[in-house]
């Protein structure tokens, strides 16, 4: 017998055979070895094996989701699998920006705006949007980091120190971040980068600066900002609150453009505009078609990201 089959009415009549069967099942699953690719499996399996390590335990939390579907959360974090960097993470800037070139290369910011506007693109015209969307998908690719050159987020890429030369060094990503909340916390502070800080939150007041970088219908314009805004699952339509009154004067260079800003943000606030674009969005794409529009940025940051891992980032 399989684990699923009958599952409703064993999850009924027998849930204590049921809890024991997945318990043996966490525990082969953990002593195996996991083919290429499948080692969080393993991991997996061993940290709720741990966690729930009797009959009764393991009980209390499993929990019927739907016919044939069952659910074990544990309570622990996953640590980090050696060589498997986890490049879709969007806890916080720190662990969004701690994956580069396998070889240890970090990933220069200029050619990693246009890589990803260039694989938001070939999604939008592989999903048959038309034109305008394309671009303005593209466009919010293009922008997506801008944020990313205020100086304190460079320091903080670098583990928190501040000897860094110029833009021709701006970063996207770098491999050697620190690990774990602790030293996180640490090079933050030591940058001197706002707790709970985003820098797509910034990535949206630089866009704005420039309006001609941006495009000239209205509709298209809201949704290229709030692309930018949402691309790690923010502003949703409100922004997080970032205590950032010490923000300093970021500049960018981008298409013949110089992006400005200086200060916070101050997206948190609610007559920012970031909470009625979300909802003009809305009614104009419907809540899964602007969920769409979404994912085709979010997959070419990611997309990206893999290919960058693999190849010269300059390419």
């Amino acid at each position: 017998m399989t684990l699923l089959e009958n599952l409703e009415q064993r999850y009924e009549e027998d849930p204590d055979g049921l809890a024991e069967n997945l318990c043996n099942l966490l525990a082969a699953l953990a002593a195996s070895e996991a083919p290429a690719g499948w080692n969080w499996l393993t991991e997996a399996a061993r940290e709720l094996a741990g966690e729930f390590p009797s009959v009764r335990s393991l009980r209390r939390e499993c929990r019927m989701t739907g016919e044939g579907s069952l659910v074990l959360a544990g309570r622990c974090r996953i640590p980090e699998l050696t060589g498997e960097a986890d490049a879709f993470s969007d806890e916080d800037d720190a662990s969004a920006s701690g994956t580069a070139h396998r070889d240890g290369r970090p990933v220069p910011l200029q050619p990693h705006l246009p890589g990803v506007e260039a694989f938001a693109r070939r999604h939008a015209v592989g999903c048959g949007l038309p034109d305008p969307l394309v671009e303005a998908v593209a466009r919010a690719g293009l922008l997506h980091d801008v944020g990313k050159a205020d100086s304190r987020f460079q320091s903080l890429l670098r583990g928190g120190s501040p000897w860094w030369v110029s833009d021709l060094d701006l970063l996207a990503k770098f491999p050697h971040m620190p690990k774990t909340r602790a030293a996180r916390r640490r090079a933050r502070e030591s940058a001197g980068y706002p707790e709970g800080g985003r820098h797509e939150l910034l990535s949206v007041r630089l866009a704005e600066s420039v309006p001609a970088i941006l495009p000239r219908d209205e509709d298209l314009r809201d949704l290229v900002l709030h692309l930018v805004a949402s691309h790690h699952g923010q502003c949703r339509p409100f922004a997080p609150v970032v205590n950032d009154e010490a923000a300093p004067q970021v500049a960018f260079e981008l298409r013949g453009y110089r992006l400005r800003w200086s200060g916070p943000t101050g997206l948190e606030r609610l007559n920012s505009g970031i909470a009625d674009r979300y909802w003009r969005l809305t009614r104009r794409y419907g809540w899964w078609g602007l969920a769409y529009l979404e994912a085709l940025l979010r997959l070419a940051d990611w997309r990206r990201s893999e290919w960058e891992e693999a190849h010269d980032a300059e390419g």
